[in-house]
């Protein structure tokens, strides 16, 4: 009769030790304010006409920039814009001082009509212990005619 409340007992310890480990794996979201380890800023020419190509810039500030790995994806929801470039790493980037990193994204601009720009970084701070972060940011991209 004694064992089971020990069962019941080691039962629980486990499967709160579980629920601790898997908080700790869960991917940390970083909120927009500015004691956020990473903030990404997209920057787009406000005028895109038919048939242009541009640049749009995407700043990523990090709070802790220690080299550690990083990778942006653009998606883009409509038919008006076409990225050029699927992935970004961190070589990509031009550097501009502390923490800050510089992409700049080609795009295409196809015909008339609105698109909206996703960007998706990923990328581990470490404070002291590294922890992988994603941060997605969006922005509304319209084109015009000719």
């Amino acid at each position: 009769m004694r064992d089971r409340p020990v069962r019941r007992l080691s039962l629980r310890v486990t499967a709160l030790a579980l629920a601790m480990w898997l908080a700790e794996l869960a991917p940390a979201r970083a909120e927009p304010d500015a004691a956020a380890p990473v903030r990404v800023t997209i920057s787009a020419p406000e005028i895109l006409r038919a048939g242009d190509h541009a640049n749009v810039s995407i700043r990523v500030q990090l709070a802790a920039d220690g080299g550690s790995p990083l990778v942006l994806t653009p998606s883009i929801e409509g038919t008006a814009i076409e990225a050029m470039r699927g992935r970004l790493l961190r070589a990509d980037a031009k550097s501009h001082g502390e923490g800050e990193l510089i992409f700049e994204l080609p795009i295409l601009a196809h015909g008339e009509g609105t698109a909206i720009l996703h960007i998706e970084l990923a990328t581990y701070v470490c404070t002291p212990r590294c922890r992988y972060t994603a941060v997605r940011e969006s922005q509304v991209l319209r084109v015009s005619a000719r």
